[in-house]
């Protein structure tokens, strides 16, 4: 499992970081993938950072699957597919967010 979460971790993280790229946001970028290897630290501390970091990118891809569909909806271009994507990528980011404080809070008693 440990593998699994690792994993979904980094695919998350480029995810944010090729979302920030693709809006011309380099800071964000770098932060994206810069951030998870705080992980490495095996703190409480940085646990909880990277843990608001990918709970603000679910938020990040919820705000965009409410934009991105209503403007879709606007022009009349098929939307349902779009809203599935983003709400999968926002769901498993979400699951991330949610691993990453589980990780906190076993922190004492075993390492990452």
């Amino acid at each position: 499992m440990k593998v699994l979460y690792t994993t979904l971790i980094v695919i998350c993280a480029l995810v944010l970081a090729a979302h920030f790229f693709r809006l011309g946001i380099i800071t964000l970028v770098i932060v994206s993938l810069v951030l998870p290897l705080l992980l490495l630290v095996r703190h409480e501390l940085t646990c909880r950072l990277v843990q608001l970091y990918f709970a603000l990118g679910t938020i990040e891809w919820l705000r965009v699957l409410v934009v991105y569909t209503r403007q879709r909806q606007s022009i009349g271009e098929p939307w349902i597919r779009l809203a599935v994507i983003l709400g999968i990528v926002a769901l498993i980011t979400a699951v991330v967010s949610w691993q990453v404080g589980v990780i906190a809070k076993t922190q004492d008693k075993r390492s990452f």
